[in-house]
């Protein structure tokens, strides 16, 4: 809504995440299938299509959100880097037991429109919340040690934990990270419905002891990093 930012019309667009000739299981309330998109980074015509995307922008600072760019191997960040070398990047964390679960919930939800409660076994809770796909979305260390090497001062790092103490200061520090007026927030309105939301449910002790495991050695780099405790996140 900031008339300084434009954004592409579709969220989650895929582009630099999906190699040529591999696909991508989506999740949402309108889709959940899987798709091929053959998006080749190594095409010029494909770029030509991805910058028509922000082709109504004109001069305003131009963008596009989609999560999963932010498992791409440093080989793929490599060819990004090319093509895009003064790329800003906004990431956003969550604590990762919790980020986890809420993706297990969303994909019973959107697939089956059921509850997690309804899984037949804890066993079946559990392989879905410790698969490699959910596990890597979590893996912050990683994440930042791929993308920093690359674009070192180009990441603004922002915490879901002080979204919901404060937005509108989280806001502004996006404004001053994209070098935007921060003046059009102050009579900005919030939203108060959910988006992409589904029913809550705990989640089961096995699990969440499982994630927490996994989760905990990353710790330390994060709290060195950015001089705030975590210990809550597990």
């Amino acid at each position: 809504m900031h008339p300084g930012i434009c954004l592409s019309e579709k969220k989650e667009v895929h582009f630099l995440s999906i190699p040529e000739g591999k696909g991508t299981y989506v999740y949402g309330p309108d889709v959940g299938h899987f798709i091929r998109r053959p998006y080749d980074l190594n095409n010029p015509h494909h770029w030509r299509w991805y910058r028509s995307l922000f082709g109504k922008c004109g001069n305003k600072v131009c963008g596009e959100i989609t999560p999963v760019y932010s498992v791409l191997d440093a080989d793929r960040i490599a060819v990004v880097k090319e093509h895009l070398p003064d790329l800003k990047l906004i990431y956003i964390m969550r604590n990762p037991i919790a980020r986890a679960w809420s993706g297990v919930r969303k994909e019973l939800w959107w697939r089956f429109h059921m509850h997690p409660h309804e899984v037949s076994s804890p066993e079946a809770l559990m392989r879905m919340a410790m698969r490699p796909q959910v596990l890597a979305c979590g893996n912050y260390a990683d994440v930042i040690t791929r993308w920093e090497t690359h674009y070192p001062n180009r990441i603004l790092y922002l915490f879901y934990d002080d979204i919901m103490v404060d937005a509108q200061d989280v806001l502004r520090g996006v404004c001053d990270f994209l070098h935007v007026d921060r003046g059009p927030l102050e009579t900005a309105g919030g939203h108060s419905e959910r988006v992409n939301d589904v029913p809550t449910d705990d989640i089961p002790p096995a699990v969440r002891s499982a994630l927490a495991a996994y989760y905990a050695p990353q710790l330390p780099f994060l709290e060195q990093k950015f001089g705030r405790s975590f210990s809550h996140w597990i």
